[in-house]
């Protein structure tokens, strides 16, 4: 049976049928797509630019007010990308450059610093030693014209056993010559990204913005210092006693285990000697006023470096010190906080013990504030007190007679203390 062709009508009411059927599938796929692009922008742009106010890294500081935005934890772990680009806005005339002792223990907003000095900056990054430093001072004069820089030194930074690898800088600092332009920029481009866009970022600015009523929060300041609020919490909890344990058992263990020379063996140099002549010749050139200083240990570290029979090292130390910074050419100072004495001996509070607080020290390792302002006082404000010596190469063989001296007199008068760090397990 023949059927006849389907009219013009017939075939218009088919395509019509088809197009109801399957042609609005496409459009609207294509409307979801739109509509789920648009959300995703959205939420990018909200969450972008709530992390930019936020800035739980201080990256941006386009905002930052009390109960807002002043306290930001997270910048203590992210420390390296904070401090970088926040000394680049600070243009201090003074760096304050060493570890996380330096980190905590130096204001520089101290009132002891001179005039001339400030605005200072606290630059110092923690786990770092001289060679980072060197990195950082240049990072930090190729933004600004520094005056003067305020360096501490570590003896533990400077035990060696072989010549390192060449410590190269890392992509965010500038005036190395060791990073090419198109690094550095992939380098600001990721942390961008990073700081605006990133899971961890948002986490920390909803953390930063739920911190500000905790007074112990901490942070870091505008002006690079570690608030150390992580101490305040971990004495509270736990006691100046069990703080001071904890840090002289991984400090004995270091000592004891790891390099044991200040110099590479047969040589009268390292990568941190390097390093340190370096910051001395950068100094010279730039007319920048150096400072130096050993921290002040506590009597407690001071007899770990005994216990490990590194005392002569830590003599020999300080005698390379004076060589490196006492040549005409480079007039460097350079203070010794590290002697027995008033401060440096302060008492531990006993086990168990979570109320008392200790005025100078948080553990063996890290002082505080208060005592960073007495060797301000010291170095900057004609404080002619008995804490803290000029050292040079002319007196260095005296002083060092005077502190075995004073390290005999403790022993002798805190028995107690001396066996504590005598019975500590390597």
């Amino acid at each position: 049976m023949n059927q006849s062709p389907p009219t013009n009508s017939q075939s218009n009411a088919q395509v019509r049928e088809a197009d109801a059927i399957y042609g609005h599938e496409p459009r609207e796929y294509r409307r979801y797509l739109n509509n789920f692009a648009l959300v995703v922008v959205l939420v990018l742009l909200a969450t972008s630019t709530m992390n930019l106010l936020v800035d739980p890294y201080a990256r941006y500081e386009l905002i930052r007010a009390p109960g807002f935005n002043e306290r930001k934890p997270a910048a203590v772990d992210q420390v390296a990308l904070t401090k970088t680009y926040q000394v680049i806005r600070a243009r201090p005339q003074t760096l304050l450059l060493g570890n996380s002792r330096v980190d905590i223990g130096l204001d520089p907003e101290s009132p002891s610093l001179p005039q001339v000095f400030t605005p200072a900056y606290n630059l110092a990054i923690p786990g770092t030693g001289v060679e980072a430093a060197l990195f950082y001072l240049r990072h930090a004069a190729a933004h600004t014209d520094l005056k003067a820089l305020v360096l501490g030194v570590d003896f533990m930074d400077f035990l060696t056993e072989a010549q390192a690898a060449t410590p190269v800088a890392g992509p965010r600092l500038d005036g190395n010559g060791q990073v090419s332009q198109i690094a550095s920029l992939q380098q600001t481009g990721n942390d961008t990204l990073t700081t605006l866009l990133s899971l961890s970022a948002t986490l920390d600015s909803l953390n930063t913005l739920l911190s500000q009523r905790d007074s112990d929060a901490g942070g870091i300041t505008r002006k690079g210092l570690n608030l150390a609020s992580q101490f305040n919490k971990l004495v509270s909890s736990e006691g100046h006693y069990a703080l001071f344990t904890a840090k002289n058992r991984e400090y004995l263990q270091r000592l004891v285990q790891g390099p044991r020379q200040v110099f590479i063996p047969g040589t009268k140099s390292s990568s941190s000697w390097q390093a340190l002549q370096e910051i001395v010749e950068f100094c010279t050139l730039h007319d920048i006023r150096l400072t130096l200083f050993i921290h002040p240990y506590h009597a407690d570290v001071l007899g770990l470096f005994d216990r490990a029979q590194l005392w002569t090292e830590f003599e020999r130390w300080k005698r390379g010190l004076t060589a490196v910074t006492g040549k005409p050419a480079n007039p460097v100072t350079i203070w010794d906080f590290s002697a027995h004495g008033e401060i440096t001996n302060e008492a531990l509070p006993g086990p168990g013990d979570t109320t008392t607080k200790m005025h100078w020290y948080w553990e063996g390792g890290h002082y505080k504030r208060e005592l960073g302002e007495r060797m301000f006082a010291r170095m900057f404000a004609g404080d002619d007190g008995s804490f803290g010596t000029q050292i040079t190469p002319a007196n260095i063989a005296e002083h060092l007679t005077l502190l075995r001296e004073r390290k005999a007199q403790y022993a002798a008068s805190h028995p107690d203390a001396v066996e504590r760090i005598t019975r500590l397990p390597e």
